[in-house]
């Protein structure tokens, strides 16, 4: 790997193993992850985490093949899938596959069995960690799964709910006192299943290294304190303790780049006390009681019903105390102008919002941050980071900030390897032009004042009488009206326009859909309008709090079947 990317960025060559462990050492007492009332040290976390990669390399996992011996969609590691809501079982593990040179890999705990197995074969997973709550899914496909040698449960009550399997806290207690740990190299891949809300979930191979330098680069992951080499990094994880609540799971990028990062600059993270939903009294109960200075969510999904709960305690007059905050970031899913105004208003004064944009395939790309004294409007102008491009639809050139068409979201510079075992795919997400290697996951863009403005995924694009019609930015307009809760929109087959939009929309109480309608016409133009709003309860999302836009199409191909 490059010291040094295409941008002159100073590049730290590193193994998360080795500096996580050197961050312990200066920092031992310190939290390293708090989960309700539970706690553990940054010395117990890595005492647990090496003896459980002992166990991965006592049974002969580990790195079979060094990676420059591999093209860029093969993996020379074996994959260890973590099936696990968030917790200290998912950090000790995703550490442990780093110590033992295993490659950690991310499982969707919503999967019904048929997608979980998908997922296990697609990345010939040969250990998976689970929890003892989705054994029974675990079990039907057990037998179809020739591939998975080794079964590790957390929780349950000691007694493994499947045959053959070792519980996680059996392993803590035994001795591998001949047992070493491989030398760790920064080229050892963490894997990143993408969510699969449009399409089936591909596999993401990042190189530590380079995912670090994407994701934390040469500041610190809380305050923005610039450091030249890891270790003045470890000097002011000494001399700087923070707290930062993770409500994302780990099996996002979002949740699993944060906690990362955190553990890098000796910070604490906090998990909520019910990771398996989200409850927004418990998560404001502990930033008031950890003092918890950086809150992470993505989108609406999370933050609108963070936003509720400060606003009932407050009329209750039992406002939580978070003046310890002071940053709110949102990621992975947009965040309405609605919610982030109101939420600027109850934070504390001095406490900002930044919103980032980014993808598994191409890291952080697209920055904003708001505060009292700047507040959002209903279209969001983002500062592209030195790693972002926007090309043109044809690829065949990059856009300036003066162009006015739209084009792809692109990143440059340090990039994951590809998707593991697919050639060609990887070949068309990371293309090579004109001598540099891109990455173009498959998001619109445009300059706009020399910011960037995200319209959306082409995947879920509407084409609406030869008028390209952008998922997102509907969704937006309809969050525009009070009532709204929640909203995801998709096309359908279309006659006279060849397809057409319809919103698929949750209230907080009965709305006629004019008024929704009216709200959408002061934000997007008329030809965008929904032709029909379906009501629902309540939205499917992911776990990562995105859009399952295959959901969304279900919903819209059962409304119209009622209709005939």
């Amino acid at each position: 790997m490059s010291q040094n990317d295409m941008n002159g960025k100073s590049m730290q060559h590193i193994n998360l193993w080795k500096h996580t462990k050197q961050v312990s050492e200066v920092i031992p007492d310190r939290d390293a992850v708090i989960w309700g009332e539970g706690r553990r040290s940054y010395s117990e976390l890595m005492e647990r985490s090496e003896n459980i990669a002992k166990y991965l390399v006592h049974n002969k996992m580990g790195c079979f093949q060094e990676r420059s011996d591999l093209r860029n969609h093969e993996s020379g590691q074996d994959h260890v899938a973590i099936y696990l809501y968030n917790g200290p079982e998912y950090v000790e593990t995703m550490l442990a596959c780093f110590g033992s040179r295993t490659a950690p890999m991310n499982v969707n705990y919503r999967y019904v069995a048929t997608e979980l197995k998908y997922i296990l074969e697609k990345s010939a997973a040969k250990v998976i960690v689970y929890d003892a709550r989705f054994s029974k899914n675990l079990a039907e496909i057990r037998d179809e799964l020739p591939d998975l040698k080794i079964l590790i449960e957390v929780g349950g009550d000691g007694v493994c709910k499947l045959e053959g399997a070792i519980s996680y806290e059996e392993i803590l207690e035994l001795s591998f006192t001949d047992t070493l740990l491989p030398n760790q190299q920064p080229e050892d891949l963490a894997i990143i299943f993408t969510g699969g809300t449009t399409g089936m979930p591909k596999a993401v191979m990042w190189q530590q290294a380079d995912l670090w330098n994407v994701m934390i680069g040469s500041a610190h992951p809380v305050d923005g304190t610039k450091f030249s080499d890891l270790d003045e990094l470890k000097e002011i994880a000494k001399k700087k303790s923070y707290r930062v609540m993770c409500i994302p799971p780990m099996m996002h990028l979002t949740g699993f780049s944060l906690v990362q990062m955190a553990l890098s600059a000796g910070v604490t993270v906090v998990f909520p006390k019910h990771p398996e939903h989200l409850d927004p009294a418990a998560i404001w109960r502990a930033v008031e009681q950890e003092k918890v200075s950086l809150v992470c969510t993505i989108g609406n999904a999370m933050a609108e019903p963070l936003l509720r709960e400060l606003e009932r305690a407050e009329s209750e007059k039992k406002a939580y105390d978070i003046t310890s905050l002071f940053a709110f970031v949102n990621g992975g899913a947009a965040m309405g102008e609605k919610v982030r105004n109101t939420l600027l208003e109850k934070l504390p004064e001095t406490a900002i919002i930044t919103d980032g944009v980014g993808s598994t395939e191409g890291g952080k790309q697209l920055m904003t941050v708001f505060s009292r004294k700047k507040k959002s409007s209903d279209v969001i102008k983002y500062r592209a980071n030195t790693n972002c491009r926007i090309l043109s639809t044809d690829c065949s050139r990059v856009l300036n900030s003066e162009d006015k068409e739209e084009g792809w979201l692109a990143s440059v510079g340090t990039l994951p390897l590809g998707y593991l075992n697919e050639e060609n795919k990887s070949r068309e997400t990371f293309p090579v032009i004109h001598g540099i290697r891109y990455s173009i996951p498959g998001d619109k863009a445009k300059y706009v004042d020399g910011q960037v403005v995200l319209l959306g995924r082409d995947s879920v694009t509407i084409n609406s009488g030869g008028e390209k019609i952008f998922a997102e930015e509907v969704e937006m307009a309809i969050l525009n009206h009070p009532d709204v809760k929640d909203v995801v929109v998709a096309g359908r087959p279309s006659e006279r326009w060849g397809s057409e939009v319809v919103a698929i929309v949750s209230v907080n109480r009965p709305v006629d859909p004019k008024n929704i309608l009216a709200a959408c016409e002061m934000k997007i133009a008329r030809y965008k309008l929904p032709k029909e709003i379906i009501f629902v309860e309540k939205i499917e999302r992911g776990p990562n709090g995105k859009a399952d836009y295959k959901w969304a199409k279900r919903i819209v191909q059962a409304a119209n079947s009622e209709k005939q």
